[in-house]
């Protein structure tokens, strides 16, 4: 009878100490509360503790959430409307740690540098899916996605980041720890970032968005969106401008754009390395000092169906390719 009491006594602790939903408040929240509706926490920090596995934890009104550290399964939502803002002066905004079969949702949140690192880094998750997020200043990345997970995948809907020391969005495979890292980005806007979207040795299908980048006039900014280390990129209604280099295939990477626009960039389409191919399908290139360049055995091809004109060096595509 004591066992059957010690494990009711357990059980129902458990349900007190976590729940499928809770909920932070900038206005009245207080990190000793247990985080429900009535009680809110304070910040994500305190409140994650509280929620259950796959559960959701939910922002009621704008304000400063702070940094946090994901360990587990979980989405972070502020509904539309509502300013959930995390700055962060040294390190990760957001580090997601949660497992190789946690899928994590990151919804409508601001994530700020005041000398940061990264705005979200990932070490392990089977899915991250981050959506109508603004991120800004990060010294690397605005989002870091090379986990030791294999097979994980990312989803960048709607987002807008700004001012990245390295890339705003870099995809990768940590070493010979993880393989098959896939992306999915859709509607995102990269400004001023040094390098737009940079995947290296992943896949990556990037549609409806643009990487710009001017400063003072002068273009101190590198790559629009970059295939390299044998990576596989899809490119679709995207745009460069103003950058050093818009559309480029490096390391035997393999980019593939169409109904894409490369104008006023250094160079609109550069494939460099032996094995690097850039494939271009109703796309143009205009107002580029240098519209298509290769180096080092690297090729750039085209379906026959682009727009070449207006750049001060056009340059040529080294083949042609047509429907079969």
């Amino acid at each position: 009878m004591r066992h059957r009491l010690l494990i009711l006594t357990l059980f129902c602790a458990a349900n007190l100490a976590a729940a499928q939903r809770t909920f932070v408040s900038a206005a009245n929240g207080s990190d000793a509360n247990t985080c429900t509706r009535a009680l809110p926490c304070r910040s994500f920090a305190a409140a994650l503790p509280f929620t259950d596995a796959d559960g959701e934890l939910i922002v009621v009104d704008s304000g400063g959430y702070g940094p946090v550290a994901i360990a587990q399964p979980v989405s972070l939502i502020s509904p539309s409307g509502v300013y959930a803002g995390i700055t962060a002066v040294s390190g990760d905004a957001i580090s997601v740690n949660a497992g190789d079969t946690a899928h994590v949702i990151l919804r409508n949140l601001s994530l700020n540098s005041q000398g940061a690192t990264n705005g979200i880094r990932t070490d392990t998750a089977a899915s991250l899916s981050v959506e109508g997020c603004n991120v800004g200043g990060f010294q690397q990345d605005g989002i870091s996605f090379d986990p030791t997970t294999s097979n994980a995948r990312l989803d960048v809907t709607e987002c807008v980041i700004t001012k990245s020391g390295f890339a705003a969005i870099y995809v990768g495979v940590h070493g010979t720890q993880a393989t098959g890292t896939r992306a999915v980005i859709d509607g995102v806007h990269l400004y001023e970032n040094k390098n737009g979207i940079y995947v290296d040795g992943a896949q990556a299908t990037i549609r409806n968005s643009v990487a710009s980048g001017i400063s003072g006039g002068q273009r101190v900014f590198l790559v629009g969106f970059i295939a390299n280390a044998a990576s596989t990129v899809v490119v679709e209604n995207s745009a460069a401008i103003d950058k050093q280099q818009g559309f480029v295939a490096a390391g035997a990477g393999s980019l593939f754009m169409t109904r894409c626009v490369s104008a006023s960039n250094s160079t609109g389409i550069y494939s460099t390395d032996l094995g690097s191919t850039v494939y271009v399908t109703r796309s143009t290139i205009d107002a580029n000092a240098l519209g298509i360049d290769t180096a080092f055995g690297g090729a750039v091809r085209s379906r026959g169906d682009n727009t070449l004109q207006a750049n001060t060096i056009n340059g040529s595509f080294t083949s042609f390719f047509g429907p079969q």
